[in-house]
């Protein structure tokens, strides 16, 4: 009986280990070293240059993941010692007092909640070369009147321009940008008018619920923007060519669908 006892406590303790190292994030493979064995998150920047932190994504990139800088008219750097920087981090300037902001064409992507809560932000200089607006971006940027997108821009997130002031809204006409996301500019209360080219072959129901002004969508007709902007009850210019004979053919197919 002792010794069924002392075996079945063996296998418990054996067990618990076992459980606690397969929980801590440490890799057993001793023959592969290099590699870490848990996901490493940009927290503490890994180099600063007095008013941005920087988190080193590889041998080529910087993402910025801090602001200390007290200037409300900011410009991002491109560059930072022998790398460039592509990316700006998630929720980096989330309720800070800046103004205007010009982000320069190394940048590629702009994460989560980047800009997301600036009451006073009110212009952003958007340069040739981004692709991926994240979710909520600028979500909540109460006085956010002026953007421009670039051609390169290839996804706009969930609620990137949610609660903003902006009034006149023009989407790149380059055929790399193909739909909208969920309420993308939800409760945008100053927006009346929207530019949508034949390229664009998916909107949400909510992309533009909540608000305040009739929203007039700008578009080609027989596009998908035009059956979007009758089937939820929207006015409709028919004020923009259909120059590209590829975008025609994906707009009309979205557009039957969309019937």
């Amino acid at each position: 009986m002792k010794r069924i006892l002392c075996f079945l406590m063996v296998c418990t303790m054996c067990a618990s280990a076992a459980v606690g190292l397969s929980g801590c994030g440490c890799d057993d493979n001793t023959s592969n070293s290099s590699k870490p064995g848990y996901k490493v998150e940009p927290t503490e920047p890994d180099l600063t240059n007095g008013d941005f932190g920087f988190f080193i994504i590889n041998q080529e990139e910087l993402m910025i993941t801090k602001y200390t800088g007290s200037d409300t008219v900011i410009e991002i750097p491109e560059s930072y010692k022998n790398y460039k920087v592509t990316v700006i981090g998630a929720s980096v300037f989330n309720d800070s007092k800046i103004t205007e902001v010009t982000i320069p064409s190394s940048i590629k992507q702009i994460e989560d909640y980047a800009f997301s809560s600036c009451h006073s932000l009110t212009k952003v200089n958007l340069a040739e070369g981004l692709e991926i607006l994240n979710n909520s971006v600028f979500f909540n940027c109460s006085e956010l009147r002026e953007i421009k997108l670039p051609s390169t821009l290839k996804e706009i997130g969930p609620r990137a321009f949610s609660g903003t002031a902006l009034n006149n809204v023009v989407l790149p006409d380059s055929g790399k940008l193909t739909k909208i996301d969920e309420y993308a500019f939800y409760q945008s209360l100053e927006l009346t008018d929207i530019t949508i080219p034949a390229c664009i072959t998916s909107i949400p129901d909510n992309a533009f619920e909540g608000c305040k002004n009739e929203v007039t969508i700008h578009g080609a007709n027989g596009s998908y923007a035009q059956s979007y902007a009758k089937k939820n009850n929207l006015k409709f210019k028919a004020d923009l060519d259909n120059s590209s004979k590829k975008a025609t053919k994906a707009s009309s197919k979205a557009a039957e669908k969309a019937e």
